[in-house]
């Protein structure tokens, strides 16, 4: 399955609940959010480890 096919399997299913698109953007906006809220909470930690953990182990 496609990203596209499975974006537009998305949009008929909320079509389909007869919603005026607003329920679709907020779904999409939320689902967004917690991917980038995941993103960055990876990042950070990677970070953490990355530049401290070596750097220590570099001086020392």
């Amino acid at each position: 399955m496609t990203l596209n096919t499975r974006s537009e399997f998305e949009l008929r299913h909320y079509s389909s609940r007869d919603s005026t698109g607003q329920e679709l953007i907020r779904s999409f906006a939320t689902r967004w959010l917690v991917v980038r809220g995941v993103y960055d909470e990876r990042q950070h930690l990677f970070q953490l480890l990355w530049f401290r953990y070596p750097r220590q182990r570099l001086w020392k």
